[in-house]
């Protein structure tokens, strides 16, 4: 699961390489494969949110009213 998560966000992967499924994996998740592709864009979606929200954050312009004391 996590590498396919690795893949889907662009880390350490070509691009085009396929999601793999281990079926020992799957049986022991009680997933389908079309129910873990699903999980795992579900979760590339909410977790590139985040880190897009959290690189926005850090190199915004300081808050005036931060900087007083």
């Amino acid at each position: 699961m996590a590498d396919n998560l690795a893949k889907k966000l662009g880390f350490g992967y070509l691009h085009e390489e396929p999601l793999l499924w281990s079926p020992d994996v799957l049986g022991r998740l009680d997933l389908m494969p079309d129910t873990a592709s699903a999980l795992v864009d579900k979760i590339g979606r909410d977790l590139s949110e985040r880190i897009t929200e959290l690189v926005d954050h850090c190199t915004a312009a300081p808050d005036e009213e931060r900087l007083r004391f």
